[in-house]
């Protein structure tokens, strides 16, 4: 009988399979970052159509017996895949090379073996070792599930240590990082985490407890939600699939001491006197060229001189001006908003963020504490 994990799931094979061959056939810069996506979300349709199937293993022997297992062995592809697909979009010059080859090793270990043992024999052979429970019946079948999911825990950690390498690179280049700041992606390999959680107490729980049953529902329902927010913000932000943004490349440090000291100079006295962070969109290759230092001399002399990034100087900077303005009497009339959009910030929630990390409190709060003073 069919019940509502099963609709779940058949609707999410469905989208899977309309979105599939859109990615695999794009064209533009993120033809890779696409098509790595793309075989990931089919490898998954492939798993939904396995587990249906073996759910209703009865109703497969009887009518297509030769979609049993169809999907078993791509799981195995959903940790290397996802990791591609994450270093195609955190590192520009990300290429497949031979060396990537290596993480297929497991799958096709157990594809040729599922293969020979399974797939290529008669419809009454598969009859026959289903209802003998002959396939998976070994001892190395007791320790595949450890292995597995430990497998997976380690491509999600690797996942996570890419998105943050990211993370700290475009604060480094970028002064507005609301549209490329990826934390969807940290969400969606965090709740991958978390679903595998739940697989685990399923696969080791007993299966007719009320805690299987919540451990497979939540699963389901991670999963569904993971990846229609994958989808959504793949189709919102256009970079995510046409590569609009440029993320500069990890530099070596090259300046002396003395030579970090006099550019940084240069720089605080530029950007007190010329104001360039009212810029919204400012890079730090646009401040450079203000400056007249090289971009990757400046990101040196931000991080070993200042003591900071790109972007956290920059926002120190708009908070400071904003400061300012709160604290001018003529400026009680403007509300947060325009302040917020007057100094350089393009959200509320970035710029109530970055006030109260550099005054511990909220611009409401400030204000009022200046209000009291003036008092």
């Amino acid at each position: 009988m069919i019940n509502i994990l099963d609709i779940l799931l058949i609707v999410l094979f469905f989208q899977l399979l309309t979105l599939v061959p859109f990615l695999i056939g794009s064209k533009g810069n993120r033809i890779l970052s696409n098509r790595l996506l793309g075989f990931l979300l089919f490898s998954k349709a492939l798993c939904i159509l396995d587990f249906l199937a073996t759910k209703h293993v009865d109703f497969m022997l009887d009518h297509i017996p030769h979609l049993l297992f169809i999907g078993s062995s791509f799981r195995i592809l959903w940790g290397p895949l996802l990791l591609m697909y994450v270093q195609s979009i955190t590192n520009p010059e990300f290429k497949f090379s031979k060396k990537q080859l290596l993480h297929f090793i497991p799958f096709s270990i157990h594809a040729l073996w599922l293969t020979f043992s399974f797939h290529i024999l008669s419809a009454e052979a598969k009859y026959t070792i289903i209802e003998n429970n002959e396939l998976f019946n070994s001892g190395l079948w007791k320790v595949y599930p450890y292995l597995f999911y430990g497998y997976l825990f380690i491509y999600s950690f690797l996942c996570l240590l890419s998105i943050r390498k990211y993370h700290q690179l475009i604060r480094e280049n970028y002064s507005d990082i609301s549209s490329i700041n990826l934390n969807w992606l940290s969400f969606i390999v965090s709740g991958f985490i978390f679903k595998i959680g739940f697989d685990v107490w399923y696969i080791f729980s007993d299966k007719q407890t009320i805690g299987a049953m919540v451990a497979i529902y939540s699963s389901r329902i991670i999963l569904f939600s993971l990846l229609n927010v994958m989808i959504f913000k793949c189709l919102k932000h256009p970079f995510l699939l046409l590569g609009e943004k440029h993320i500069p490349q990890e530099k070596k440090k090259s300046l002396s001491k003395p030579l970090q000291d006099r550019y940084a100079e240069k720089v605080l006295t530029y950007t007190k006197s010329h104001k360039p962070y009212l810029n919204p969109e400012l890079t730090l290759e646009e401040l450079s060229k203000m400056v007249d230092i090289p971009p990757r001399s400046l990101s040196e002399v931000l991080n070993e001189s200042l003591n900071c990034n790109f972007y956290d100087f920059i926002n120190k900077h708009r908070i400071e001006e904003s400061e300012r303005i709160f604290s001018e009497y003529k400026a009680n009339n403007k509300t947060i908003l325009e302040v917020l959009y007057e100094v350089g910030f393009n959200s509320k929630s970035a710029f109530n963020t970055a006030f109260k990390k550099y005054n511990g409190m909220t611009p409401s709060e400030f204000r009022k504490f200046v209000a009291a003073s003036s008092n």
